[in-house]
């Protein structure tokens, strides 16, 4: 009996709880925060709708405004990840890395874990093991807010007081996988603002991703299929918070976006959107190695939809798109399983609309955002991860690259040997041997030029970092980026007081587009034409030149491979 009355009053308290926790009317919808943090004092509200579900006739179209009005109230309870994706070259990538750090790298065997890799290539099963709750109903968002902020939303709507700065996460994945919290909460950057007598607003978003949100081609775009969905995703989700975010006390006219490797190559495509000429309702932008693999080819495109007709068995567009989700997200996945080396099968591409041309060659005639400032980094090891482990010599090199780049000439590629990657290991080039020199190019051709390239878009508005912390690999910026105080859900130690950095520079940026702040911080210099960049390393700061400008860059945003 004292049980039965225990368990009873527990429930009471519960649903006491629950209706103690604020709501947000939006119109189409009653939102209740799911979550409240009585330690940092802050609101969470989870899986908030910023569009209608993308199914039936709206899969591979645009994303849609929420429309009607749903009179039950959501919570945001049931966790929601857009389809994923997984090349199975990852794995084999994943066990070399450690092997490749230890300086054992030859005594790996990649024959052994390649046969792995491609049994599951055979079998069409995919990597994926979380697609079991994959949803194409997809397209949501969190809020995290301060109380104090939040119960200040009244004023802000009414006029009577100012928001506070948003900031707005793109999470990374190849294009292909990864979710809106996959790489954790936003509470550290709410301290670090906190700290410094500051607010901010964290808003990560799901996005459609693989051949749900990357789509493209002749045939696909013909049949009334949109490219580039997943950007137009994005473009959507700001506009919401745009339109949204006073009624959680935040203000609309400062927006940031904040992206990492596949959400920093969404950044630049964001600010290079409609040539420039319809701007995304954007005040800063943050770009952490910004990557992506240039699509232009619509040759290129047309085989990758072609390639998944046939692994969704199926014939034409209006299959596709009527096909079951079940079926659909089985593709997808087995389809980006045998995605070849260094690929995710799908990328942002040139689609003469959303992204009128390569982002470089935005910048390159101005043909993007300006009135933006922007922040970029990069890691020491970005390469590593993305880089065939057999290459040595330069036939191994340009085989590779042609699987890159289908419209590569040998004419370019010879040019690559001898003015940009001689094979010259002497030491006078930032490469010894050939595996490392096919680092470099994996390195500068997905992330540091494309880095270099805003660099001299918004050079007088641009600050830039190298996250220079052992091992240095691509990522390892953003488990501190995402630091909780107690490393979270990262298996590798963090240093604290990096991480504590870091995040006092990106919300000093968000809240003012300056990474000094009030001078919490050692001194950040703004790039100029000195390019001037920030070390961070676990001795603190060092000024330095951004080793992202320079010969070989340059070369990479000519384009030549096209």
């Amino acid at each position: 009996m004292q049980s039965s009355k225990l368990l009873v009053g527990l429930c009471l308290l519960t649903r006491l709880f629950a209706q103690s926790l604020p709501e947000v009317d939006l119109g189409y919808e009653i939102h209740r925060a799911l979550e409240y943090d009585d330690v940092d004092e802050t609101y969470l509200f989870k899986n908030v709708r910023y569009a209608q579900a993308p199914v039936g006739d709206l899969r591979f179209a645009a994303p849609v405004p929420p429309r009607g009005r749903n009179t039950d109230v959501q919570t945001g309870a049931k966790p929601v990840i857009c389809p994923q994706g997984v090349p199975a070259w990852n794995l084999v990538q994943t066990q070399w890395l450690s092997w490749y750090l230890a300086g054992n790298a030859s005594l790996f065997n990649f024959t052994q874990a390649e046969i792995t890799s491609q049994a599951i290539v055979a079998a069409r099963g995919g990597v994926v093991a979380n697609n079991t709750v994959a949803s194409e109903d997809c397209l949501v968002l969190d809020v995290m807010v301060d109380r104090d902020v939040f119960e200040n939303a009244a004023n802000v709507t009414s006029g009577k007081s100012a928001g506070v700065p948003v900031v707005l996460w793109i999470h990374g994945g190849g294009y292909v996988f990864g979710y809106k919290d996959s790489s954790g909460t936003g509470a550290g950057l709410l301290r670090a603002a906190r700290s410094d007598g500051r607010r901010l607003i964290f808003v990560p978003i799901n996005y459609r991703l693989g051949a749900f949100g990357f789509s493209s081609g002749p045939t696909f775009q013909a049949a009334g299929g949109v490219a580039n969905a997943g950007l137009y995703d994005q473009r959507r989700a700001i506009e919401w918070v745009a339109e949204n975010i006073h009624l959680f006390g935040g203000d609309k006219n400062q927006i940031t976006i904040l992206g990492e490797s596949a959400g920093g190559g969404s950044v630049a495509h964001q600010l290079a959107a409609f040539g420039g000429q319809n701007p995304a309702p954007i005040k800063r932008a943050i770009a952490q190695s910004p990557g992506y693999h240039a699509v232009p080819s619509f040759s290129t495109q047309e085989g990758v939809w072609e390639s998944f007709l046939s692994y969704l068995n199926v014939g034409t567009f209006e299959e596709a798109r009527a096909a079951s989700s079940e079926a659909i997200i089985a593709a997808n996945e087995a389809q980006v399983a045998d995605s070849g080396w260094s690929k995710y099968t799908y990328n942002p591409v040139v689609d003469g609309i959303f992204a009128p041309n390569l982002p470089a060659r935005a910048f390159a005639i101005g043909a993007y955002n300006k009135n933006v400032t922007v922040l970029a980094g990069h890691n020491t090891r970005e390469g590593v991860y993305f880089t065939i482990p057999t290459i040595e010599t330069d036939d191994d090199l340009g085989a590779w690259l042609k699987t890159l780049f289908h419209t590569i000439t040998d004419e370019t590629l010879a040019d690559l040997y001898a003015n940009v990657y001689p094979a010259k290991y002497d030491g006078s080039l930032p490469y010894t041997n050939g595996l490392d020199r096919a680092v470099l190019v994996s390195a500068e051709y997905i992330f540091h030029s494309n880095k270099n390239f805003l660099a001299q878009a918004y050079s007088d508005k641009y600050y830039s970092y190298m996250f220079q912390v052992e091992p240095g690999l691509h990522g390892s910026d953003v488990l501190y980026t995402f630091y909780d105080g107690t490393d979270g859900r990262n298996t590798t130690p963090l240093v604290d007081n990096v991480a504590l950095m870091l995040q006092s520079y990106i919300a000093n940026f968000v809240t003012s587009g300056d990474p000094n702040g009030n001078g919490n911080v050692p001194f950040f210099p703004a790039h100029g034409t000195n390019g001037s960049m920030n070390g961070l390393n676990v001795t603190g700061v060092t000024i330095e030149t951004d080793p992202t400008d320079n010969n070989r860059t340059r070369w990479w945003g000519k384009a030549l491979y096209v």
